[in-house]
């Protein structure tokens, strides 16, 4: 397989609407992508063609590649990365107050690279499985951080069994199918268990600015060859209503455009 370095040869797919189905208004800070009339979603409106996810996050080119070449960590680099900047100790602390009680339980993450997470978590006698769409990157994770890894595209890799945590860092943003991605949490969440996740958030109630969102980090939110949605608070609520899940909170980030939010199945016992 030819190594693309870029996504400037990889074919674009064209998303004509929201994923609630409002039409798409100019976003002029961005035009690449537009804001939807109805819940107000920024939607990448040329992303990277689907059918080759798995090119775009080949393990050469996205973590040897293209990463580096945007001054980014590789996927060995990035294990440090995230202990030393603060990241780690902030998700494993979350994860431990959402799984109080659960001692043993189980933890599924969504694009798990580079699997610190898992190991961490599983170190602390957790039971974790991660998914990545790459098999080259899955194997790396699973030869250097013992933990086991599927390969494939979430929401559409078939999985059974349920987890009392899912997490997912820096990976919704990336899904073409946010409302098939929520239903899947649901499906796979135990009765009282809670998802977890950071991503670019539009916090309108937190002074945010609706029309150029994130300061600093705007042109690294609005990543035209990597992030298809980008919510609002408001947005969130409305999708996860659709599929059945409840916003528990949305107040802690890790930096700028890189927002946690907390859900699960059911409020009744919500102990946060």
């Amino acid at each position: 397989m030819t190594i693309l370095r870029s996504t400037e040869n990889v074919p674009r797919a064209s998303i004509p609407c929201c994923w609630c189905g409002g039409v798409l208004r100019t976003f002029p800070a961005k035009p690449t992508y537009g804001v939807c009339v109805l819940c107000g979603t920024y939607v990448n409106r040329k992303p990277p063609d689907p059918t080759f996810l798995d090119r775009v996050y080949s393990f050469d080119d996205y973590w040897n590649e293209s990463r580096v070449a945007r001054g980014m960590p590789s996927i060995a680099d990035t294990k440090k990365q995230f202990k030393e900047d603060g990241r780690l100790d902030l998700w494993t602390g979350i994860a431990m107050e959402l799984l109080k009680g659960k001692e043993g339980g189980s933890i599924l993450e969504i694009g798990c690279a580079p699997g610190v997470f898992l190991s961490e978590m599983q170190a602390k006698g957790f039971s974790v499985l991660g998914i990545e769409p790459d098999k080259e990157t899955a194997m790396w994770i699973q030869v250097n951080e013992k933990v086991p890894v599927v390969s494939g595209v979430f929401p559409d890799l078939p999985l059974a069994g349920e987890f009392d945590l899912i997490a997912g860092f820096d990976v919704f943003e990336h899904s073409y199918k946010p409302v098939a991605f929520m239903e899947k949490v649901r499906d796979l969440l135990r009765p009282d268990g809670y998802a977890v996740f950071q991503c670019p958030l539009v916090r309108p109630e937190a002074g945010y600015n609706r029309e150029k969102p994130f300061e600093w980090a705007f042109g690294n939110a609005f990543n035209e060859d990597e992030h298809i949605f980008i919510f609002t608070t408001g947005s969130l609520i409305r999708l996860l209503k659709k599929v059945g899940l409840f916003l528990v909170e949305n107040y802690r980030r890790w930096a700028v455009h890189h927002e946690i939010f907390i859900v699960r199945r059911n409020l009744q016992g919500t102990k946060l």
